[in-house]
């Protein structure tokens, strides 16, 4: 088989001094079949000026207000053209050749669902330069219970978004999903999805001060928490995913709960202190109160 089509998809609010490093990554792939969708969502830094700037390698742009990045990525999804998807932040870019090399797996395996590649962690080293904080290899990107979502280091192939959905866009609270990656990776993980992982680094994620999972947003922390604890809630009820899960899933039930706890004593309202003792009892029973022990042991509530 030929090389496949890849859509490259970027949601973008305001992001023009960022935007030009992400598009720049991806104009350098060279790659012979690439259809890249820019979704803007109404910005109003100069983003437009950088995108006119590349409109010419841009096949699909809109810009209008949407409910975040999620729903920006699942209609991008939904107009793709191509039978492989990748999801570029507009802070982060590309390594050069990762295109052809994702691009030959799965031409040389049709079978294959989902290609991923390593990735680093960038941040600013406050001398006008980046430095590495995380490097994400091998075991760490795969489809087992150590892996990190880190949605953007992997390539889809359409087929699955067809058949399991798109990325959730609200919690059941109404907010803007935080751990839809996380949400997602366990969704493939209940079933015998096709994938390999590529022993090169593919993708750089530039961490900063509104990165949602590697910020210091401590009302962003606790709402990771606490959809982190009700994702493994449901799935250690639903039975679905492999038994070596269990032990993943209890620990972020914990650390969801105990941190829960805590903040509803400190409030004073002991009935929702006392119903997430319960929930976390009901899963985790012999480590739930060590851990909250341990917790305020620590003094480390910043994400409480």
């Amino acid at each position: 088989m030929g090389l496949p089509r890849i859509s490259i998809i970027t949601p973008v609010r305001n992001a023009a001094a960022t935007l030009p490093r992400a598009i720049e990554s991806l104009v350098a792939q060279a790659y012979p079949d690439m259809e890249y969708l820019l979704l803007d969502a109404a910005s109003t830094d100069g983003t437009r000026e950088v995108i006119e700037r590349y409109r010419a390698h841009i096949a699909y742009v809109r810009s209008h207000a949407d409910d975040g990045a999620n729903a920006a990525y699942n209609e991008g999804i939904a107009r793709a053209t191509g039978g492989v998807i990748g999801l570029l932040n507009a802070d982060d870019w590309y390594e050069p050749g990762v295109l052809m090399a994702v691009g030959e797996a799965f031409a040389q395996d049709p079978a294959l669902e989902m290609v991923t590649t390593e990735a680093k962690v960038w941040q600013a080293d406050g001398a006008g330069g980046l430095r590495c904080i995380k490097h994400f290899t091998g075991k760490s990107l795969g489809l087992n219970p150590a892996a990190t979502p880190m949605p953007n280091a992997r390539f889809f192939r359409k087929s699955l978004f067809e058949r399991y959905g798109d990325f959730l866009v609200t919690n059941e609270g109404g907010q803007r999903y935080i751990a839809s990656d996380l949400e997602y990776l366990l969704r493939l993980s209940q079933y015998s999805v096709r994938t390999r992982v590529l022993p090169r680094v593919g993708y750089h994620y530039y961490a900063h001060e509104g990165s949602i999972t590697f910020g210091a947003d401590p009302v962003r922390m606790r709402q990771m928490y606490e959809e982190r604890a009700s994702l493994a809630e449901t799935y250690l009820q639903k039975n679905t995913l492999p038994a070596m899960y269990r032990p993943r899933l209890r620990r972020w039930h914990r650390r969801g709960t105990t941190r829960a706890f805590w903040r509803h004593l400190a409030a004073r309202d002991f009935p929702r202190a006392w119903a997430e003792m319960k929930r976390g009892m009901r899963m985790s029973k012999a480590l739930w109160l060590p851990d909250a022990v341990r917790l305020a042991i620590s003094g480390r509530f910043e994400a409480l």
